[in-house]
C-alpha cells in the first residue's frame, strides 16, 4: 500500500542515547528531559533535524509549563543534544537535534549534518 512518500522513520542512536541516560541518571527533570527527547524525535524535520514544533505546543503535549520545558532545553543545549543553526526561522526553529541521538532522513543527509555537529558532551 503505498503511502504517497509523506512518512519516514525517525530513528534513535544507541551509542548517543547510551551517553545521554549516563549522563541523566542524577538529574532531578531526567523524566521531563527524556520525555523531551522523544518528542524532539518524532518532531524533527526530514533530512535537517531542525524541530518542527514550537514551545507552547510541546508544553501542552507534555503537559509542563513553558519554564520546566525551557529548563530542559537548557540543559539539551548545553550539553550539545541540541544546537543551533543559522538556517531556521527563529530561536525555535534554529534548534537541531544532534544527528548523534536522533535522525529522520537519508543516511548521506545524517553524515553531512553530524559533521558540522558539536560533539557531545560526556560530562
Amino acid at each position: 500500500m503505498s503511502t504517497g512518500g509523506s512518512e519516514y522513520y525517525s530513528t534513535l542512536y544507541k551509542e548517543g542515547v547510551k551517553n545521554l541516560l549516563k549522563q541523566l541518571s542524577d538529574k532531578q527533570n531526567k523524566g521531563t528531559i527524556s520525555q523531551l527527547i522523544l518528542h524532539f524525535a518524532i518532531k524533527i524535520d526530514h533530512n535537517t533535524g531542525r524541530i518542527r514544533a514550537t514551545k507552547n505546543e510541546l508544553a501542552s503535549e507534555m503537559n509542563i509549563s513553558e519554564d520546566d520545558l525551557q529548563e530542559a532545553i537548557t540543559w539539551l543545549t548545553e550539553n550539545n543534544v541540541l544546537y543551533a543553526t543559522p538556517d531556521g526561522f527563529d530561536y525555535f526553529d534554529q534548534l537541531t537535534l544532534n544527528p548523534s541521538i536522533a535522525w529522520a532522513g537519508k543516511i548521506a543527509a545524517r553524515k553531512a549534518r553530524k559533521r558540522d555537529a558539536p560533539a557531545l558532551s560526556s560530562q
